[in-house]
């Protein structure tokens, strides 16, 4: 049983950056180390926010390459400078691990062909049909991932799959294999599923990758209800709040001329998801982070934390929205009329198997289930999980039916269902 430091930044680790920085920074090698780069991000690190950048390598599959095809870049966060490290140098390594290598486990067939242990592509992606219908309109070259649409799947069609494991029902699952891996060769069909890291954590434990992963899956599925919505949501409760961290980054982004705010997305999970939202004063220029977990206040310091990973002090990048084309703009704000979650009270548990069981009662009040697939690699030493909970949405557009409709009335977000058309065309780009 692997248990739990208390510890306010990172979440529920197994064991300090420190420690976990002296034990893997040999994987950082500018000449054969699977991280090729480590170091503060120019232009966004500083003492009180820091920010590192990481780079991974990369074999590309793609015939239009050049000199920056073969290494990948990503970013870590943190309170300290040393947990800004070791996220950056995890996040390197969770997403090097989902890099096609021809060592994976691959079943090919239909979904008719492996029953009810495969988990449909429609149900991991949730397009519309509406949706479906683009598919092929746009050269692949010209828009981003989070925008690309596939073939619609059906049953019959043989496809490869990756062995993954049900924690919710104790049995075997298939996911289809390029959800999860990626830069696959052309003997492998992408048509129907999309590689999508959501939900891919690493840790120095399994269990620590896993509950950082459904992590991300809550708090993006509760961004994503918001978000497409415009639900109006609450301020966090300001009156509950003492904390020191939250309070030191206020005054440091007022003193760069930026206004702060907290909004509460916490939805029928009942696990506490906020964003952090910060606007230039007297212009449309916004920064956001997002943050969830189990203990309220380690929720609101990851919104902080990645609020400064993605604030560009310089002003040179705009929101991660086209903001021209929001029209409506009062979710963003609080809303004081809005119904005020009262703070979570779970708190850190000693073990993080409770704290995973704990999560998956809640997916299980709800009819939904936790699957896992181990993308770990055993040449480096880090427990890699991709963690699937079919059903929940992404902060990218994807219209399926589903939660992103009905969760919004259930909860009082809004009175009644909108339609796909009425849902904000303005995709959310991250």
């Amino acid at each position: 049983m692997s248990l739990c430091l208390p510890c306010t930044d990172g979440g529920f680790r197994q064991q300090t950056p420190e420690t976990t920085y002296t034990r893997f920074k040999h994987l950082v090698s500018p000449v054969c180390g699977p991280v090729s780069q480590l170091g503060p991000m120019p232009g966004r690190h500083t003492f009180s926010r820091p920010v590192y950048v990481s780079g991974y390598r990369v074999c590309p599959k793609s015939k239009a390459v050049n000199g920056q095809s073969f290494q990948r870049v990503c970013a870590g966060k943190g309170q300290s400078e040393q947990q800004a490290k070791v996220s950056a140098l995890f996040e390197a390594i969770e997403r090097f691990s989902g890099i096609y290598q021809g060592d994976e486990a691959i079943v090919r067939g239909s979904m008719n062909e492996m029953g009810d242990e495969a988990i449909s592509p429609h149900s991991l992606q949730l397009f519309s049909d509406k949706q479906y219908e683009t598919y092929g309109r746009q050269r692949e070259q010209d828009i981003e991932n989070a925008l690309r649409v596939t073939k619609k799947y059906e049953p019959e069609q043989v496809i490869d799959w990756t062995p993954a494991w049900s924690l919710s029902h104790n049995k075997p699952r298939f996911v289809p294999f390029t959800y999860c891996y990626t830069e696959v060769p052309s003997l492998i069909d992408n048509s129907f599923t999309l590689h999508n890291g959501n939900g891919v954590a690493s840790g120095t434990c399994f269990e620590e990758a896993i509950l950082q992963g459904f992590f991300e899956l809550v708090e993006r599925d509760a961004v994503g209800i918001w978000w497409y919505n415009k639900a109006s949501r609450p301020q966090i409760n300001l009156a509950q709040i003492e904390d020191e961290y939250y309070l030191q980054m206020k005054e440091e982004y007022n003193q760069l001329g930026c206004n702060i705010w907290i909004l509460d997305l916490t939805h029928d999970l009942r696990i506490p998801v906020y964003t952090a939202l910060a606007q230039k004063k007297n212009e449309e220029r916004f920064s956001i982070g997002f943050g969830c977990h189990l203990d309220w206040k380690i929720a609101l310091r990851r919104a902080l934390t990645e609020l400064n990973q993605l604030f560009d002090p310089a002003g040179d990048l705009h929101a991660p929205w086209d903001h021209q084309q929001l029209h409506s703009t009062a979710f963003l704000y609080p809303d004081n009329t809005a119904y005020q979650i009262p703070l979570s009270d779970y708190g850190a548990s000693s073990s993080m198997l409770e704290d995973i069981e704990e999560c998956m009662l809640r997916l299980h009040q709800i009819g939904l289930e936790l699957v896992v697939v181990n993308k770990s690699r055993p040449d480096t030493g880090v427990y890699v999980a991709h963690v699937i909970v079919p059903g929940l949405r992404h902060f990218w557009p994807r219209f399926g039916d589903g939660r992103l409709y009905t969760v919004p009335v259930q909860l009082g977000w809004q009175n009644t269902l909108r339609s796909e058309d009425e849902l904000n065309s303005v995709p959310l780009l991250l």
